[in-house]
């Protein structure tokens, strides 16, 4: 009973299976029978041996999915554990040059359709965490397709329209199959020659889905052009605003949110409001500030389960203005009351000014004050 908890068996079709490929379990038949051990690199012998004995399936057990949340989540754990092997059948296809599991794929972004449409109030998107970087551009997709699903529903966008882009989300990153490990799980920063490696994966990316696949144009558009700006200066295009499909312009913030609010090889992940304002930042630079605004405005109570600030941070505003938050709203609020003890040059204001940034189209929270010797400076403000 214990290894049920602990495990999921994953079946795959022995026609995904590929000359050094790596399982985490045993890979087994399905009457049970060993065929190769786990964690050592599948060999040209054991790969005849399951063609001769013509087996269709095979099967291995990995360890459970962990969740971001466990309070109230949007997803359950079978429907988890169904998308993260279908994004594994995905990479071990492109892999191969097989034919994309489309009908599964499919199946995997209705179960997120229908999950996020019966979630009851209160409910969080748990986004599964890391747990080997060698699968992190499975886990990395799957999380973003559940993010870019809940946001279509946000916008009011119709169950087709959703589908689309859950679809293409969990497509985004399928050319970084192609990219070599060494540099994707890299923890020392990449040369100019490696980054330029990773900047070819959109490429890749869409060449596999319209080879490998028959899904429409606007799919193969979020593959090549998740990594454009707004501003013409990302890649591997370098078209500007409009002249990006508006689908990758959504990808895009879907995609950015997950990167740096999950940990990475090379670093830790970002606190929530962090990722928000730094979303806020890129506006007009990197991401379309119709998209980005909606997202920063709609997204934050299915995604935290804690306050984005406490009452008593000091802060700092957009504007230079250093401020103490004094009143939450609610504990999703990226937009809290606050009290303003200094002007944008850092004169002490004669009295506090209190506002609401709820109220404030021209003033936002740049970032939280950490510094003990400017925090002693604000409270001798206010007493």
């Amino acid at each position: 009973m214990e290894n049920e908890l602990q495990f999921s068996k994953v079946e795959l079709f022995t026609n995904c299976l590929y000359t050094g490929m790596m399982l985490k379990g045993d890979l087994y038949s399905e009457d049970g029978t060993i065929l190769f051990p786990a964690g050592q690199p599948l060999t040209d012998e054991v790969l005849k041996t399951v063609q001769s004995k013509n087996i269709k399936k095979v099967f291995y057990n990995r360890p459970l999915l962990a969740s971001e949340t466990q309070k109230n989540p949007m997803m359950t754990q079978q429907v988890l554990e169904k998308a993260f092997a279908v994004s594994e059948d995905i990479g071990y296809a492109a892999i191969k040059k097989t034919p994309l599991p489309e009908k599964e794929i499919e199946e995997t972004v209705e179960q997120f359709i229908t999950m996020v449409a019966k979630a009851e109030k209160g409910a969080l998107l748990n986004l599964i965490e890391i747990m080997d970087y060698d699968e992190q551009t499975y886990v990395h997709s799957v999380n973003v397709a559940m993010i870019a699903v809940l946001f279509g529903k946000l916008l009011d966008w119709r169950r087709e329209q959703t589908k689309m882009i859950g679809i293409a989300a969990l497509l985004h990153d399928i050319g970084k199959i192609l990219v070599p490990k060494e540099i994707l799980n890299k923890k020392d920063p990449l040369t100019a020659e490696e980054f330029d490696i990773i900047k070819k994966h959109p490429i890749y990316g869409y060449n596999i889905l319209k080879s490998q696949s028959k899904f429409p144009e606007p799919i193969l558009k979020v593959a090549l052009m998740h990594h454009e700006c707004y501003d013409g200066q990302g890649y591997p295009l370098g078209v500007p605003n409009e002249k990006i499909d508006y689908m990758a312009q959504i990808v895009s913030i879907c995609d950015f949110y997950e990167a740096i609010t999950t940990n990475k090889i090379y670093r830790q992940k970002f606190a929530f409001w962090k990722a928000f304002m730094m979303i806020r930042k890129n506006m007009v630079s990197k991401f379309n500030p119709r998209f980005a605004i909606k997202f920063i405005n709609k997204m934050p109570p299915y995604l935290v389960d804690k306050a984005l600030f406490s009452i008593g941070d000091y802060v700092q505003l957009n504007t230079n203005e250093t401020a103490e938050i004094v009143q939450l709203s609610n504990v999703e609020t990226l937009k809290p009351s606050v009290k303003i003890y200094t002007t944008p040059n850092g004169e002490p204001l004669k009295y506090p000014l209190q506002i609401n940034l709820e109220k404030e189209e021209k003033r936002w929270i740049e970032t939280i004050i950490d510094d003990q010797k400017a925090i002693e400076q604000l409270k001798e403000m206010k007493a």
